[in-house]
C-alpha cells in the first residue's frame, strides 16, 4: 500500500495531515520517514544560505550516515567542510548492548566551499632571549619528511666546525644554496651539544596565517590543558544549568549550551553582520548565543528562529513559548552582566506565526452571488486582521526586510506606521481626514499603503492622489 494509505489505516495522522504517532525505531519506515522531513529543509536551507554561508548539522549515531550522503547530494560533496565530534555526556548511558553513545557529531557544508575561520594563532611561546632585531622568535623543525632534490647534505657549524646530518629517514628542507643563506643570516640554531640537533629560527613577523586549522575534536570548556586549535563545547548538562538559571527549574530536555552554538558561529568566515538562522529552535539556545557575542566582541549579528508550536507540560503551552521567554530572560540577564554594552546592544526580537494572506478569497461569478452576499464583498480584507498584519503583509510584497525599525506615531487619532525613515509610510484607519493625509505626505515617503476604508468614497480617493502630487510627487502610492 502507498505511504499515505499506510497513515490513513494505522491512525499515524489526523484529518488535516498532523503526524500523531512518533517517528520510532521499530516503524519499518523509520529511515525513510526521517529523510522526508530532512530533505526538503536541507533544498530549502541551501537556497537560503549566502555564498560563503555555512551550515551546522548536529545529529546522533542513529542518522549520522543517511545525513552524510544527503548532504552530498544537496550541497555537493566538495563543499564538506568536515564533521565535527563533542561529548555530550560525561556518565555511562543504560545499553542493551553496553555501549553508551557520549558523543553527537556536526556535520559541516558550505554552498559554495570557501573556508571556516580557524582558531587564532597564539604568539605566547615567541620570545627574543638574544634581542634579535626581528623580533620574537620560536625554534621549530628543520627537517622535512620527503626528499625534493638535492637535500641530503652535512651542514656546519660556523662556530665549532661540527657538521650534522638530517635524521635518519629524513631530509633538510632547503636547497644547500638556500641553507647556506639561512646559516649567514643566523636563521639556523646549533646545538650547543655535539649530540643535538640543529633547528630553525622562525619569526612571528613571518607567520604567513595569523589562524591555524581547526580540530574537528571539540574540547570541553573546563579542559585544563586545550590545544592551540581546539574549539570549545559543553555537556549537555552545561545547557540544563543555563535553562535553570533562567527559569529557576528544568523546563525543557536536553538543550544544547550557548558555548557550544557559540563555537560554531565563532567559525564562520565573516566581521560579526551574519544572520543566523536555526531550522529547529527548541528552546531558543542560539539566539541566547548570538546575543552573549555579540555582546563580547561588540557584533551586530542577527537570529532568526523557526520552531513548530509544540504542544509541551512544563508550565508553558507550547516550545515557542518557552523560547520566546528565554529569549527575553536571557537578553535582560546579558545587559544586567554587561551594562556597558546596555546602550548598543539589540535584545528586541519579533515573532511570526505563518498564516494565510490577509485577503479573502474571491472565486465567485456574478451570477453566482446573492443581493445578501454583496455586503460580505465591501471589504476584500478579512474581518480578523489587525493593522501590524496588513503592515507586515506590505512589507513582503515590496520585498522589505521584517527586521526593519518601525515607529508608531498617533496623529489627529490616527495609527500611522513609518517604516525604516518613511521607506514605508503605512495608515489603515477609516476615513481619514485631509490633515492626516497631509502630515502623511510632509514626510516625504518612498511608499505609502492605505486600505480602501480609509476613504468614504471616490472623491475622498481622488483628492488622496493631489495631495501627494501637491506635496510629494515621487510618492508610489497603494490602496489595498
Amino acid at each position: 500500500m502507498s505511504h499515505e494509505e499506510l497513515d490513513e489505516q494505522s491512525g499515524a495522522v489526523n484529518e488535516i495531515g498532523d503526524r500523531l504517532i512518533p517517528n520510532s525505531d521499530s516503524d519499518a519506515r523509520y529511515h525513510s520517514n526521517w529523510l522526508n522531513m530532512i530533505y526538503p529543509r536541507l533544498v530549502l536551507s541551501k537556497n537560503l544560505l549566502k555564498d560563503d554561508g555555512v551550515i551546522f548539522i548536529s545529529i546522533d549515531d542513529n542518522e549520522v550516515t543517511q545525513l552524510k550522503k544527503v548532504c552530498d547530494e544537496v550541497f555537493g560533496e566538495s563543499n564538506f567542510y568536515g564533521t565535527f565530534v563533542w561529548q555530550r555526556r560525561s556518565g555511562s548511558m543504560d545499553s542493551v548492548d553496553n555501549v553508551s553513545s557520549d558523543h553527537e557529531y556536526i556535520l559541516s557544508y558550505g554552498k559554495v566551499k570557501n573556508k571556516l575561520t580557524g582558531i587564532e594563532r597564539t604568539f605566547s611561546k615567541y620570545t627574543n632571549p638574544d634581542n634579535d632585531p626581528r623580533g620574537p622568535w620560536i625554534s621549530d623543525n628543520l627537517t622535512a619528511g620527503k626528499a625534493g632534490g638535492d637535500v641530503y647534505y652535512p651542514i656546519t657549524n660556523p662556530l665549532t666546525g661540527i657538521e650534522y646530518l638530517p635524521p635518519k629517514g629524513r631530509y633538510w628542507p632547503y636547497s644547500r644554496e638556500t641553507m647556506k643563506r639561512k646559516i649567514e643570516e643566523g636563521r639556523i640554531i646549533f646545538p650547543s651539544n655535539p649530540s643535538g640537533r640543529p633547528m630553525l629560527k622562525r619569526f612571528k613577523n613571518e607567520a604567513k596565517n595569523l589562524h591555524v586549522p581547526v580540530s574537528t575534536l571539540l574540547r570541553n570548556h573546563n579542559d585544563k590543558e586545550l590545544p592551540n586549535n581546539a574549539l570549545v563545547s559543553a555537556l549537555n548538562t552545561k545547557g540544563t544549568s543555563e535553562i535553570q538559571e533562567l527559569f529557576g527549574e528544568k523546563i525543557f530536555s536536553y538543550p544544547k549550551s550557548t558555548i557550544l552554538i557559540g563555537s560554531l558561529i565563532s567559525q564562520i568566515n565573516s566581521v560579526g553582520n551574519d544572520i543566523i538562522l536555526d531550522f529547529f529552535s527548541g528552546s531558543a539556545t542560539t539566539a541566547h548565543a548570538v546575543m552573549k557575542l555579540n555582546a563580547e566582541d561588540g557584533g551586530n549579528r542577527k537570529y532568526i528562529m523557526v520552531q513548530i508550536p509544540e504542544a509541551v507540560d512544563s508550565g508553558f503551552s507550547t516550545i515557542c513559548e518557552i523560547g520566546k521567554e528565554r529569549i527575553r530572560r536571557s537578553g535582560k540577564k546579558i545587559i544586567e552582566e554587561n551594562p556597558q554594552v546596555a546602550d548598543a546592544l539589540d535584545i528586541g526580537f519579533k515573532v511570526f506565526t505563518i498564516d494565510e494572506s490577509n485577503m479573502k478569497d474571491v472565486y465567485y461569478t456574478p451570477s453566482q452571488l446573492g443581493q445578501g452576499e454583496l455586503f460580505g464583498m465591501v471589504s476584500n480584507i478579512k474581518e480578523d486582521r489587525t493593522p501590524l498584519d496588513l503592515l507586515y503583509q506590505a512589507m513582503l510584497s515590496l520585498g522589505m526586510e521584517l527586521h526593519l525599525p518601525i515607529q508608531t506615531i498617533n496623529q489627529n487619532g490616527f495609527e500611522i506606521f513609518n517604516v525604516d525613515d518613511a521607506s514605508l509610510v503605512a495608515c489603515f484607519d477609516d476615513n481619514l481626514d485631509d490633515a492626516t493625509l497631509r502630515y502623511i505626505a510632509k514626510l516625504q515617503p518612498l511608499r505609502v499603503t492605505f486600505r480602501e476604508s480609509s476613504f468614504p468614497n471616490s472623491s475622498a480617493k481622488i483628492n488622496l492622489t493631489e495631495i501627494f502630487k501637491e506635496l510629494s510627487p515621487t510618492t508610489k502610492v497603494k490602496v489595498i
